[in-house]
């Protein structure tokens, strides 16, 4: 009698196969680590590591650079917009002038205020915003009647319409705290 058992041949083939299975999974792990611990990736890796190293300080330094002109400019910004003290008196003198003219009680220093309130405020606006200014209205006032005082040479300014037109660019200058 034969002595034939299949299912030990079916074991014997089937751990042959595992046998095989494990050297070829344990020679590849060997070739993988062998690649990666070879000069060739070492060299590879160096050169990714010195270029995301030149990339991280190139984005640090561009971000220092814009911190430092973000500063800059609002520091700069802010100066426009509050008058160094020295053009801060410069604007008093000229703004007590315009303030005189309107007590005199004279037609010609009324219209003579209001001309000069407009040329003081055209020089304040040139270093401001537009959209700063929240009573625009009346400052349209204040240059419509400035235009017709210098067409109509004859034009009856009465002392309450130059108070209020001096008010309207009295305020507006507050405002912006040049006065």
């Amino acid at each position: 009698m034969n002595n034939y058992d299949p299912s030990k041949s079916i074991d014997a083939n089937a751990l042959r196969l595992l046998a095989q299975a494990k050297n070829s999974f344990v020679d590849s792990w060997e070739a993988i680590i062998r690649y990666f611990s070879s000069y060739q990736w070492q060299e590879l890796l160096f050169l990714i590591k010195t270029i995301l190293i030149i990339i991280s300080l190139t984005f640090f330094v561009l971000i220092v650079f814009l911190l430092v002109k973000i500063y800059i400019l609002s520091k700069f910004k802010k100066d426009l917009k509050k008058p160094k003290k020295r053009r801060k008196r410069k604007i008093d003198k000229e703004w007590i002038k315009i303030e005189n003219r309107i007590r005199s009680g004279t037609q010609e220093n009324f219209k003579l205020a209001i001309i000069e309130a407009d040329n003081l405020f055209n020089k304040v606006l040139k270093n401001i915003n537009e959209n700063e200014i929240s009573n625009i209205d009346e400052i349209k006032q204040g240059k419509k009647m400035k235009n017709i005082i210098i067409e109509d040479k004859k034009y009856n300014l009465l002392k309450e319409e130059a108070e209020m037109i001096i008010g309207y660019y009295r305020n507006t200058l507050k405002e912006l705290e040049v006065l």
